[in-house]
């Protein structure tokens, strides 16, 4: 508990809260189970920057995010995926994020997004000091609609 209470004090807490209600419902919400994670180092995807979600000039485009560290401390050998329309995911090595910081990643190789259609998109973010793995990923579903 005391250990809990210093990092509460001196470094990021994060709350999260999941409801398995209806957002709608005029009944309230009750919120049960409750986790509490002391995090030290966090790396997460802020955004896709590009492509964006409807697009009609597509072809072979390089991917690119903002990745960011939400903690106090650097969070080191990060790295980088994509994954499209379920094809074998391509890293790129992205390395130390500084604390509280962002970085633009463009991930490569460029990715084939010329097929008239529905594309899906899925980034994520990995470092072996990553305390909260859970907020590591962003998925897309892009739609290309030729001229």
């Amino acid at each position: 508990m005391i250990e809990l209470i210093r990092k509460m004090m001196f470094g990021l807490v994060l709350v999260v809260f999941a409801s398995a209600g209806q957002l709608t419902s005029e009944d309230g919400q009750t919120i049960d189970d409750i986790s509490i994670h002391a995090v030290d180092q966090d790396i997460t995807i802020g955004e896709i920057l590009q492509p964006t979600m409807i697009a009609c000039d597509l072809g072979t485009d390089t991917i690119k995010i903002r990745i960011e560290n939400t903690s106090g401390l650097p969070v080191t050998n990060t790295t980088a995926y994509y994954q499209l329309n379920g094809n074998t995911a391509q890293s790129t090595f992205v390395g130390t994020v500084p604390a509280g910081g962002s970085m633009i990643v463009s991930l490569l190789p460029p990715a084939d997004f010329s097929a008239p259609g529905t594309h899906d998109l899925k980034v994520w973010v990995s470092s072996a000091v990553d305390d909260f793995p859970f907020n590591d990923t962003m998925e897309m579903h892009i739609l290309h609609t030729p001229l």
